[in-house]
């Protein structure tokens, strides 16, 4: 009885350490992304640097880019139709965020341009980037005055 026992107390053990794994490998993997606002109030919730990917909006003006040194440098803020009421009226209160990535600038990051941003945000709002993703518009205008793209 005892050889029994112990194989069904190993079992247990291995089903609930597997279910443990699938459960927070999909919490990770649930939100492929967070707003600027509620990364904020992540953030300011846990008090320490936490890891996340952020979706916004490069701020107008803000764009910084060393081609030496390989460093890129904007503030990050709401992007445009993001999140619910209670984002969306954070973003009213013009929170953003003040990226640095060390990295070659990728070749269509522009500002005004929304970016999806993965790296480590500190309470104080300053996210040290480890990847830079530039988003596709969903949905492409006309050139200005009949002027083709190139």
């Amino acid at each position: 009885m005892k050889g029994r026992t112990r194989i069904w107390v190993g079992a247990a053990v291995m089903l609930a350490a597997t279910l443990y794994l699938m459960v927070t490998g999909f919490r990770q993997t649930a939100t492929y992304y967070l707003s600027v606002g509620e990364a904020i109030a992540s953030v300011q919730s846990s008090g320490e640097p936490i890891p996340v990917r952020i979706r916004g909006q490069v701020r107008e003006g803000t764009l910084e880019v060393d081609p030496v040194g390989l460093v890129v440098r904007f503030q990050l803020e709401q992007a445009p139709g993001d999140g619910g009421p209670a984002v969306q009226a954070a973003a009213a209160a013009s929170q953003s965020l003040h990226v640095t990535y060390h990295g070659a600038r990728p070749d269509n990051l522009e500002e005004g341009q929304q970016v999806i941003v993965e790296g480590r945000l500190s309470p104080g709002g300053e996210l040290s980037a480890t990847q830079l993703l530039v988003t596709c518009p969903s949905r492409y205008e006309a050139a200005p005055d009949g002027q083709e793209g190139r």
